[in-house]
């Protein structure tokens, strides 16, 4: 299964770390409804995973395309937490896209996207 690093790479970057941690723990995982119930936090999801094809060997590399949504109370400091995460994927992946802030009708949470392209190995 393809894990991006994201995680690590927020745990290792101090300010946004310090945003992102409460008492629970650093808040930055795989999407999921029920994994964070307190913003800020930071969740990704895998939108498409294609293998690079070969006539004459296996795949030993996976395009993967990364939705990374941004959550938080205030406007500012999703903006903010945006271009720290921003700032810690840039050398990993290619950002793609991303949104500007709007507010998420299902956590009325304000929230930016960014699309972003990973390769991995399998």
């Amino acid at each position: 299964m393809i894990i991006i690093p994201l995680y690590n790479l927020c745990a290792q970057n101090t300010a946004l770390a310090a945003l992102l941690t409460d008492d629970i723990g650093l808040k930055v995982g795989e999407f999921d409804a029920n994994n964070v119930d307190r913003a800020p936090y930071v969740c990704w999801q895998i939108i498409t995973a294609n293998p690079e094809q070969y006539l004459d060997d296996a795949s030993d590399i996976d395009d993967v395309l990364v939705q990374i949504d941004i959550y938080a109370n205030e406007k500012d400091k999703a903006r903010l937490l945006a271009r720290l995460v921003r700032s810690v994927i840039e050398d990993q992946c290619y950002i793609e896209t991303y949104t500007g802030i709007e507010r998420d009708p299902e956590t009325a949470l304000y929230r930016i996207r960014i699309d972003s392209r990973w390769h991995e190995e399998p």
